[in-house]
């Protein structure tokens, strides 16, 4: 074993330092000690050396991996070695040989007994590229790479079927399929954790949800009105819980779900110049019907509401630009308190355990308890 390998100094000729620049001369001092100690003879009769990320990293902490390809690349374009694998940031591996005419002289002698007594095959043997063979399985080299990657085996495993059928259907040919393997691995491993940590940020939309501060001032300033905001809240939360998703942006789905109606509402909702009293076969124009429609509000629940609604209004004689607009809110109201075994007002009344029927259409009307 050379002092290269085993110590913590790093010896550097001079003359590869001018030829290559100081780093690369690092590293190819350590490359030519490798091609000594572990190289194999290839078909086309040189000796090739396959050297691990991770062994590299130890030897040259000073470094990362993004480093390493740097100066990899640049020895590669300074033509002296010749790279056979993908980059290591990718395969986490180093497929290489060295260009006799760019060794130094010693180093050159000391490759040559080297080099012949490992001219047997063995298992590390280099190969011309080859197709996806049918029955093809990653080696255990590579199954201990991406341990090291922190993936379990059975999930290496996992993607083998995938991974063989997607090649053979290719039809491409590779020296390298196991790196290939490792990197698809890793990036498929990459993706799972992400998943999980999305499925984790989810939640289900909860009884006591309500749109964040941020979401209601940027309605606020889009100009929707606080009363359009609260009402639109009980039937939001409804339908997703009534879904039973969970997400980790309930607040973008509330401001997506208000800015559609808000639309809506403003484009079709007409308002008379002047208040008017309720006619007495008032009836909701279509466009009310839609919206509610958006908001996942049948529209035969609707219709059964009408008949209380002009009763009340027409008793209380008062006046108002829209009725449309009162009647939205109406049913919004009464589809929320449908839904609840009790209603306590926001002035401080409480109607306890009353359920909804029992409420008085006053009651039913002017309660916004639901808002809170």
């Amino acid at each position: 074993m050379t002092a290269l390998l085993t110590n913590s100094t790093i010896s550097v000729a001079r003359e590869l330092a001018v030829k290559y620049g100081l780093e690369e001369a690092v590293l190819l001092s350590h490359l030519n000690e490798a091609v000594i100690i572990r190289g194999v003879k290839g078909k086309d009769g040189h000796a090739w050396v396959k050297l691990e990320g991770p062994r590299l990293l130890k030897l040259f902490p000073f470094w990362n991996t993004q480093d390493l390809q740097r100066i990899i690349q640049s020895l590669n374009n300074q033509s002296a070695i010749i790279v056979a694998s993908p980059p290591v940031s990718e395969s986490n591996e180093l497929i290489y040989r060295l260009i006799p005419q760019q060794l130094s002289a010693s180093v050159e002698q000391r490759m040559a007994p080297v080099t012949q007594a490992i001219a047997r095959p063995t298992p590390t043997q280099f190969n011309a590229a080859s197709p996806m063979a049918p029955n093809w399985q990653p080696s255990e080299d590579d199954m201990r790479t991406l341990t090291q990657f922190g993936v379990s085996r059975e999930f290496a495993l996992e993607q083998l079927t995938e991974f063989v059928s997607y090649w053979r259907e290719r039809g491409t040919a590779h020296n390298a399929w196991g790196s290939k393997f490792a990197a698809q691995v890793r990036r498929k491993w990459r993706e799972h954790q992400q998943d999980e940590a999305e499925s984790a940020r989810k939640q289900p939309l909860n009884e006591g949800w309500i749109p964040g501060d941020d979401v209601t001032n940027i309605l606020l300033r889009d100009g929707v009105p606080q009363s359009f905001i609260d009402d639109c809240v009980p039937e939001f939360k409804l339908y997703w819980r009534e879904r039973g998703d969970s997400s980790s942006t309930w607040d973008s789905k509330f401001l997506q779900h208000i800015r559609r109606q808000w639309q809506s509402y403003s484009h079709n909702i007409k308002h008379d110049t002047n208040p008017q009293p309720i006619a007495p076969n008032w009836q909701p124009d279509r466009d009310v019907i839609d919206i509610l429609a958006m908001a996942n509000i049948p529209a035969d629940f609707a219709a059964s509401v009408v008949g209380e609604f002009v009763l009340y209004w027409r008793e209380s004689q008062q006046l108002h630009r829209s009725w449309n607009s009162k009647f939205l809110q109406h049913v919004k109201h009464r589809w929320a308190q449908r839904h609840q075994q009790g209603v306590v007002s926001t002035t401080g009344d409480n109607h306890g355990n009353r359920a909804t029927r029992d409420l008085s259409t006053g009651e039913l009307v002017q309660d916004r308890s639901w808002a809170n």
